[in-house]
């Protein structure tokens, strides 16, 4: 085998490296969005729940019958 051989098989495995690197990019960058779109989920669902145990209390405050 010489050198010519050698180049000549190392650009196809140069060629699928890349491809396999490029689609696991693509892959953890959609896993990274996925999370960061649920932790942004989660977080405004903890919001919407502190915002509403906030206003819990004032109702209790009022007298019965007021408005």
């Amino acid at each position: 085998m010489s050198a010519v051989d050698v180049g000549g098989a190392g650009a196809p495995v140069v060629a699928v490296v890349g491809m396999v690197g490029t689609l696991l990019s693509a892959l953890l960058t959609q896993r990274a969005a996925e999370r960061s779109r649920r932790h942004e989920q989660e977080r405004a669902e903890r919001a919407r729940a502190r915002d509403s145990a906030r206003a819990v209390p004032h109702l209790a405050e009022r007298p019965h019958g007021a408005v």
